[in-house]
């Protein structure tokens, strides 16, 4: 979903999570739903004609309406956690732990080597240690 004001959008319904199932204003339905907080209450300004049966404006189908409203809210990524990616855990007995749901044979080797990067610290004392020579010299 973009973040980004999107122009004023129908709610066809909220759901039990507290988010709503939208449309625009030529009637196509959002493909997923619109956090609460990312509605923009609509001040109106005139009267807009809306029909009393929501189905003939926009292009879904009751089915396919209930089928969205089913969807569950929450999406859980199951792929590998890049901010905990290099931390290695040990038990009492100095092994290395593996993960809960695979092990580290299991994951694709890294690309990044175990070298220590330089931090900017590092470049700051050879910055420190280079105009203490240039005032040497």
């Amino acid at each position: 979903m973009a973040t980004r004001y999107l122009g004023p959008v129908i709610i066809i319904r909220r759901t039990a999570g507290g988010s709503y199932v939208v449309a625009e204003m030529d009637g196509s339905v959002f493909q997923n739903k619109i956090a609460q907080f990312r509605v923009v209450p609509f001040e109106q300004r005139k009267a807009i004609e809306l029909p009393e049966d929501i189905h003939d404006l926009i292009d879904l189908s009751a089915e396919a309406l209930n089928e969205l409203m089913k969807d569950e809210e929450t999406d859980m990524y199951i792929g590998r956690d890049f901010q905990f990616d290099r931390v290695h855990l040990s038990n009492e007995e100095g092994e290395d732990v593996p993960s809960d749901n695979e092990s580290e044979a299991d994951l694709p080797a890294s690309d990044d080597s175990d070298e220590e990067l330089p931090t900017s610290n590092d470049r700051y004392r050879r910055k420190l240690r280079g105009s203490a020579r240039a005032t040497e010299d």
